[in-house]
């Protein structure tokens, strides 16, 4: 697991016009929903879009970061918006436990976050959380979980998107509008807990992977031991 150089993300100057710009990313990756939900349709969650365009205001791109509290690891994580669009998370070190430091992540792009917050947001967050990653005779505790999750009140995007990872597969999302780089923990926090369930199609996709991998393997070991047979018979024959 690599671990990307911590990054502060501004406002994104594309060469348009800063009125196209604002329109062009609330309508391509805005988490500006209204009652979201994964299985809407495109129709009605563009003019979810379009209609927290008219009436929030600015937005602005902001890394994604994870701060994980549980003690087992985060190979990867990343957030969903109504639109279908996607901002990366990179792996995330697990927590000593007890009163220890959470494991923290480097920052990756990025999500489009309105200026104002309204009722309503959230986000789906899907997540790779592996029991045990050092033991690769089980990968039992290798699986891909999802949540929606809601968008707890903010005043302002000061310093990125930040999920938490807390024991038991839940999380808790929010958009850091504090003076810290880290933003410290939410007062009414139980309140957006979401609890992870099993991403029955990421297993299954990851398992094909998995079983892909092993079949290469073995035919690449295979063609090693053909090819020392055939150094050896040829040494025997000089």
């Amino acid at each position: 697991m690599t671990e990307p150089k911590n990054m502060r993300t501004g406002k994104r100057n594309t060469g348009a016009g800063p009125r196209l710009f604002r329109a062009l990313a609330v309508l391509a990756l805005g988490l500006v929903v209204a009652g979201c939900h994964p299985q809407q349709t495109p129709a009605s969650s563009n003019a979810n879009a379009v209609d927290a365009a008219k009436g929030e205001g600015e937005s602005y791109p902001a890394g994604v970061s994870g701060l994980n509290y549980s003690t087992y690891g985060i190979a990867s994580f990343s957030i969903t918006d109504a639109e279908g669009r996607t901002g990366g998370g990179s792996s995330v070190y697990p927590s000593k436990g007890g009163a220890k430091s959470p494991g923290e992540s480097g920052e990756m792009c990025c999500v489009i976050v309105p200026s104002k917050w309204h009722e309503g947001m959230s986000v789906t967050v899907q997540w790779e959380r592996d029991t045990h990653p050092f033991d690769e005779k089980d990968r039992s505790g290798d699986q891909w979980l999802k949540a929606i999750a809601k968008v707890p009140p903010y005043k302002r995007v000061a310093h990125g998107f930040w999920v938490r990872f807390l024991p038991d597969d839940r999380i808790v999302v929010q958009v850091n509008d504090q003076d810290l780089y880290i933003p410290d923990p939410l007062k009414d926090e139980s309140l957006y807990v979401a609890q992870g369930v099993l991403d029955d199609e990421a297993n299954k996709a990851m398992q094909a992977a998995r079983e892909r991998d092993a079949q290469a393997a073995e035919e690449y070991r295979k063609q090693l031991r053909e090819q020392d047979a055939q150094a050896q018979k040829q040494r025997e024959n000089k």
